[in-house]
């Protein structure tokens, strides 16, 4: 291949017909390189814009309070009380209820209070029933767990439910698509056992056993 084949080369210049002059004129490049060049550009600027404009969403915003306002609840200085006030008032919890349970919580733990994966497994680490006495504690950790901060993951899965749907078949009835949507989303973990540990095999028997599938598929 001859370094005129593998090159990326620009395309002929075409005149401007007289009628479309009064309109914007393209730039035009010298060569394909400062092409390929501005288009990265613009790629890149509209990436971030993007990821600005997601991170800018209210629900990541209170997201990202609420993580902060615990991590620098030892601190306990004005910014934090601050920041801990405003996470309670938006889910209605009682300020003051809140701040003595982390406390007594912190008491009675050897967390390292640096990360909420470490509070949260020091938290799991207490007896029942003095998770119990901490209701607030609990309420606090399961809403960083399973708050929505952004329609990312529902936007996934609508996509998956459209793959799942029209690469299979055109109808499908709900228990079926059900199955199918929660195997693709969970499939690392199904009733305990990875998929990709599954028999295939076994599957296989399984579904030709199944009704009147003898006939078109035969006994494996």
């Amino acid at each position: 291949m001859t370094d005129s084949q593998s090159s990326p080369v620009l395309s002929r210049q075409r005149s401007i017909p007289k009628r479309l002059k009064t309109f914007e004129i393209p730039r035009i490049f010298e060569s394909a390189k400062q092409k390929l060049f501005s288009s990265f550009n613009e790629l890149i600027e509209k990436l971030c814009d993007e990821i600005s404009n997601r991170s800018d969403q209210a629900g990541i915003l209170i997201y990202a309070n609420c993580e902060q306002a615990l991590l620098e609840h030892l601190t306990q200085t004005e910014s934090s009380r601050k920041l801990m006030q405003d996470v309670c008032d938006f889910y209605g919890w009682n300020f003051g209820v809140v701040r003595s349970q982390l406390d007594t919580f912190r008491t009675k733990t050897n967390v390292d209070w640096k990360n909420v994966m470490d509070i949260l497994d020091g938290f799991k680490s207490m007896a029942p029933e003095a998770r119990e006495l901490l209701p607030a504690v609990a309420t606090y950790l399961k809403h960083l767990l399973v708050i929505p901060c952004s329609s990312a993951g529902a936007e996934r899965s609508f996509s998956m439910l459209r793959r799942i749907k029209s690469c299979l078949r055109s109808s499908m009835n709900q228990e079926r698509l059900n199955h199918c949507c929660i195997l693709s989303s969970y499939g690392k973990d199904v009733a305990g056992v990875s998929v990709d540990k599954l028999s295939i095999d076994s599957l296989m028997k399984d579904f030709v056993s199944k009704g009147n599938r003898d006939a078109p598929f035969g006994s494996l």
